[in-house]
């Protein structure tokens, strides 16, 4: 069973994800566990003490209720997988790591519009939620059909965690995976060096898949510029890869996922002791 927290606000992004999320658990066995948090301002704390304090929060409490709750009434009677929602105030990032640390989630389900730029996504993967989640990050910012999966690999990308995330999702299921090796470059070259890394990262995942009974679909190695090789998602309902924090802004793999119109699913690769 996948236990998968939701990250829910009232507008369509989170919509989306909430019914992409019921879409998935209809494949894959999945327990839905809605959150939100409303956020008391920039300075973080309200105007007075003690028992305006408390009346205040208890009011704000009981409005983000009523409004994820008619939200998720949208989407219960066809996703029985949806628990009541968890509703608390404070910073968001904060609450839902505390959330992910004392409960053991499989995974968090976050919406997104598709509007990416490459420097707003660098930033959200540098935001402490993405950086100290313990677990996988889902990024939902299209309603797609989810029928194939897309595992996305580059030079150092750990493979062993990447299969075992969809075995793990989708091993019991009949979702099909393409793999796609990139090589990146400032634009797009004739030709692919030869070399014998890409076969080898290639080869250790098909043994993977082979051991639990599954097979790779499509295999490939693509030298491009990373917008051209985003655009090759398109027919993907979750791509799937791991990205590290601590590379720089200009991260050929974040400006390829920058520019990814499916959903995403990243596991983040840390990096020195936090």
């Amino acid at each position: 069973m996948i236990r998968a927290l939701v990250s829910l606000d009232v507008d369509l992004a989170s919509s989306i994800a909430l019914r992409y999320a019921c879409q998935m658990a209809k494949i894959v066995e999945m327990e839905l566990q809605p959150i939100h948090v409303e956020e008391p301002g920039r300075e973080g704390r309200v105007l007075g003490t003690g028992w305006v304090e408390r009346t205040w929060e208890k009011t704000l409490l009981k409005t983000g209720l009523e409004e994820i709750n008619r939200l998720i009434m949208t989407e219960r009677g066809s996703c029985p997988a949806i628990f009541p929602p968890k509703i608390s105030v404070g910073n968001p990032q904060n609450e839902i790591l505390r959330e992910l640390k004392e409960e053991p989630y499989d995974l968090l389900v976050k919406g997104e519009l598709y509007a990416f730029t490459s420097a707003g996504f660098h930033e959200k993967v540098h935001s402490r939620l993405f950086r100290y989640a313990p677990c996988p990050i889902m990024v939902v910012n299209n309603l797609v059909h989810l029928q194939k999966v897309s595992l996305l690999l580059e030079e150092g990308t750990e493979i062993q965690p990447l299969i075992g995330t969809f075995l793990k999702l989708f091993g019991a299921t009949d979702v099909d995976a393409d793999l796609l090796y990139c090589r990146f470059r400032p634009s797009a070259r004739q030709g692919t060096p030869q070399d014998e890394k890409p076969d080898t990262i290639i080869r250790a995942a098909e043994e993977m898949l082979s051991r639990q009974g599954r097979r790779l679909g499509k295999t490939e190695v693509r030298e491009e510029a990373p917008e051209k090789l985003g655009d090759l998602m398109r027919d993907y309902g979750l791509v799937m890869t791991s990205i590290h924090h601590d590379r720089g802004r200009k991260n050929p793999m974040a400006e390829l996922l920058s520019h990814t119109p499916s959903p995403i699913l990243l596991l983040i690769r840390q990096g020195a002791n936090r």
